[in-house]
Parts: structure tokens; C-alpha cells; sequence
């Protein structure tokens, strides 16, 4: 019973790290689930349009917070919107 305690914990707190670690704050981010990357604001467009058809493939990571954008795409990282 301990053993199985001790994994269950085990499991948990590695996915926790895997989630957290990877978006650590200095750039504005958080974790975020499945969001559709034609949805995710860039600098070169800042006002993705929502009705726009696209992939149904999912971007499982990082997403900016308010008043930050991504520079490039979904892979890059999050700088202030005033940079662009």
C-alpha cells in the first residue's frame, strides 16, 4: 500500500514539474491545454480571427498572458506586446 502511495505520488509531482517548469514566468506564460495554433496571437498577427479554418491539430503548452504575445509561432516565447 505504501509503494503504490509512494507512485501515485511519484507520478504526480512529475507531471506538476514537467507542467510548471516548462513555462516559468519570466516571459508572461502559462500553461494552457489544447488551443488551436491559428488561435494563438503573434507579433505579425497580433488579432488571430476566430471564424479562420484551420488544423484541428492542438498546441499543448505554453500560452502568454495578458498584454504579452509570441514572437514567431506557438514554439517561441512570450514578450511584451509593446515589443513587436
Amino acid at each position: 500500500m505504501k509503494l503504490v502511495l509512494f507512485l501515485c505520488l511519484a507520478v504526480t509531482l512529475a507531471l506538476f514539474e514537467t507542467t510548471s517548469a516548462f513555462c516559468i514566468d519570466p516571459n508572461g506564460q502559462d500553461p494552457d491545454g489544447c488551443v488551436r495554433r491559428c488561435d494563438i496571437p503573434t507579433c505579425s498577427n497580433p488579432n488571430p480571427d476566430p471564424s479562420q479554418i484551420c488544423s484541428a491539430d492542438c498546441f499543448n503548452g505554453c500560452v502568454c498572458k495578458d498584454g504579452y504575445i509570441k514572437i514567431y509561432d506557438a514554439n517561441s516565447p512570450c514578450v511584451k506586446k509593446s515589443f513587436c
